[in-house]
């Protein structure tokens, strides 16, 4: 046989020993699933073993001048590989994507090429199901954080996770699309888990219903996923939103606790005086939905419709029994109280972040734009005046740190205008039902710094006057105005009575 008949053999060889060890790795898989949650052995009727000494058989006949011979024997094992493909995408029809996630949180397979090997599986069947959709980018998040934790947020190198995807697909059955719908497709997953990732409040998460938007646009992907480009942003993506959900998540766990605590007490009060009978609709069904999270939270299933369904059975009770926990904070303490900007390190806390946002989009609109904007969509929601948006590029220019106090007061006046009005429509997109504890909570930290940055800015106008800068006092009165009534919005908002929002 001709040098080139041979090569040809030997890379058949080569794809059939490789198509065996993604066979092996997903029997293995079944095995530890159906043990797990099934209480049983998925019922496989190859032979594993023997089909392996075969297969290393038949590398020897495939390297050696008998290799005619051989080529039957590989169209043949081809045909029986086919069989246990099908018997094992059967039994997997049984496990859910959510036994797939829930395998690797519980076991953590040693091998971080596991899920490389299960994606080559998946990829290799017709089927492009919503099951099939989930779990492949599942075992792609898997595979683009190079762990098998699946807590793990940090990612490979592009150039690598593009190798990856691009072997874990060569011998894939999907049609792949162009490379010019595969950029477009990632731009729009790009797009929407930017979004969600850039949400700042657990409300901010859910009012938009950004988790659900996400999760349709990754299932709409469909058979895109065949292209290593688009497999590549799906599995970045759901590191990034992971990681931006438990860190909103770990934020508003707290306020949950809190409340969840102030009402168990209330049920062990009533269950003491009346009997476990005698429980208010609103306490059982918030028993039944707190229980139900904890099940959830400790087999890591917990998601974003569990916590908003306790939070619900939170607010339900909150107001039938009028615990004050929506009106003040639930740790009793005054938080309409001003800081005290001198000594707190608590006020960075609240400065820090708003302003850091303020920061980083100028800097991105700056970089290579050329004249100054306003209406640019990555300004258009600061709504920005002219002498702001100069003030703040001069800033982003220096470093990002203002070289006065006049400076600063402007950063601080947008930062809080900006932030007083997204909390504010946040607030008014919640005004008929239950309100969130630590939006209001949040709410009244941006009203209780009003006062003294408004003093500050009317000295700053004063000074102005005095001076005979009439361009200075015009603008400088715009910004202080627009300050004062996104504030007043605000305090109008979270005043609003109980009984007002009931009757609506």
């Amino acid at each position: 046989m001709i040098v080139e008949q041979i090569q040809l053999l030997h890379e058949d060889y080569i794809r059939a020993t490789e198509r065996f060890k993604a066979l092996w790795t997903f029997q293995q898989f079944l095995r530890g699933v159906y043990k797990t949650f099934l209480s049983g052995e998925p019922e496989i009727t190859h032979d594993f073993p023997a089909l392996y000494e075969e297969i290393r058989g038949l590398g020897e006949r495939a390297n050696t001048e008998s290799s005619r011979e051989a080529a039957p024997y590989l169209r043949e094992l081809g045909g029986r590989l086919d069989l246990l493909t099908k018997e094992l995408r059967a039994l997997d029809r049984n496990v859910s994507p959510s036994f797939v996630r829930r395998f690797f949180e519980r076991v953590r397979p040693q091998n971080e090429k596991t899920a490389l090997q299960l994606l080559r599986f998946y990829f290799s069947q017709p089927d492009t199901d919503v099951d099939v959709v989930d779990k492949i980018n599942f075992l792609a998040t898997v595979a683009a954080a190079g762990s098998c934790d699946p807590a793990s947020s940090a990612a490979r190198p592009r150039a690598e996770l593009l190798r990856l995807f691009e072997s874990v697909l060569s011998t894939t059955v999907w049609p792949r699309p162009s490379d010019q719908e595969a950029t477009a497709i990632a731009y729009v997953i790009n797009e929407v888990a930017g979004k969600l990732a850039r949400a700042r409040t657990f409300e901010e998460l859910m009012r938009g219903a950004l988790i659900e938007e996400f999760r349709e646009v990754k299932r709409g992907v469909g058979v895109s996923l065949a292209h290593p480009e688009v497999l590549m942003a799906a599995a970045c993506a759901n590191l990034s939103t992971r990681s931006a959900f438990s860190r909103l998540y770990r934020g508003e766990e707290k306020v949950l606790t809190q409340a969840t605590s102030r009402i168990e007490d209330l049920e062990r009060k009533l269950r003491h005086g009346a009997g476990e009978e005698a429980l208010p609709e609103e306490l059982r069904k918030f028993r039944e939905t707190r229980d139900h999270v904890r099940r959830e939270a400790q087999a890591s299933n917990l998601r974003a419709h569990d916590v908003v369904k306790l939070k619900t059975a939170i607010d339900d009770v909150l107001q039938k029994f009028d615990l004050k926990v929506l009106d003040t904070p639930v740790d009793d303490a005054e938080a309409s109280e001003p800081f005290d900007e001198a000594d707190s390190a608590g006020d960075d806390a609240f400065w820090n972040p708003s302003i850091g946002r303020i920061l980083a989009i100028i800097e991105i609109e700056s970089d290579g734009r050329g004249a100054l904007q306003t209406g640019t969509d990555g300004l258009a929601h600061l709504r920005l005046e002219p002498w702001e948006l100069q003030a703040i590029r001069r800033m982003v220019a220096d470093g990002g740190e203002p070289k006065n106090d006049r400076d600063q007061t402007l950063l601080r006046s947008v930062a809080l205008r900006v932030k007083a009005e997204e909390e504010n429509e946040l607030l008014r997109s919640t005004a008929d039902g239950p309100r969130s504890i630590n939006l209001l909570r949040r709410a009244r930290g941006s009203i209780a710094r009003a006062p003294g940055l408004d003093g500050k800015i009317s000295l700053i106008i004063r000074v102005a006057h005095e001076s005979g800068l009439s361009r200075h006092v015009r603008a400088w009165t715009r910004t202080r105005f627009r300050l004062l009534r996104a504030v007043a919005d605000l305090w109008l908002m979270q005043d609003r009575p109980l009984t007002d929002r009931r009757t609506n």
